[in-house]
């Protein structure tokens, strides 16, 4: 099992998280997954034990990336915005001493277009003016319609984080050998 972290981490989460780390009995998780750097450098001192894989969040886009992170990452989501080819071009030119670096690809799913630390949901109250008729009981789904009529679905987690996943969902499960 490995833990993922939310991809935008507040110094309260970093906190709680990594005093939680700290307490599990030692193989209780094979590792942390991170989004962003913070975590990762909250991370890499003082665990040790613990291994450490970054998501898609990091945006990895080139082996110059890969190559400076390799030393702390067991593996890396690669950016789901790169093409066939560039992708082999960051595998094939990414070097990590005598080891190649473990890659991983996102091929099936509702991706995240956007995060944000802004509470979306939050605005659909009484108290905004612009909201005045809907009520947050009144809908099951909340979504942003861009100009080509195209619904992009919003979520909101436990902190209040809005996530803005794409409109389409992607499906790669026809290009795997």
């Amino acid at each position: 099992m490995i833990w993922k972290w939310p991809d935008i981490t507040s110094e309260n989460y970093l906190e709680g998280a990594t005093r939680l780390l700290g307490t599990l009995p030692e193989k209780t998780i094979h590792g942390v997954m991170v989004g962003g750097l913070g975590a990762l450098w909250a991370l890499r001192d003082g665990f040790d034990h613990v291994n450490l894989y970054g998501s898609g969040a990091l945006n990895i886009w080139n082996h110059l990336s890969v190559d400076e992170l390799s030393s702390s990452l067991e593996s890396f989501t690669l950016s789901s915005e790169l093409f066939q080819e560039e992708l082999k071009k960051v595998i094939l030119n990414s070097k990590s001493g005598s080891s190649q670096p473990k890659f991983e690809f996102l091929v099936q799913g509702n991706l995240e277009a956007l995060v944000s630390e802004n509470c979306l949901s939050c605005m659909l109250n009484d108290e905004n003016p612009n909201f005045k008729s809907l009520k947050r009981s009144e809908y099951q789904f909340l979504g942003i319609k861009d100009f080509k009529n195209r619904i992009f679905p919003v979520k909101t987690d436990d902190e209040c984080h809005t996530h803005i996943l794409n409109s389409v969902e992607l499906c790669l499960i026809d290009y795997l050998p």
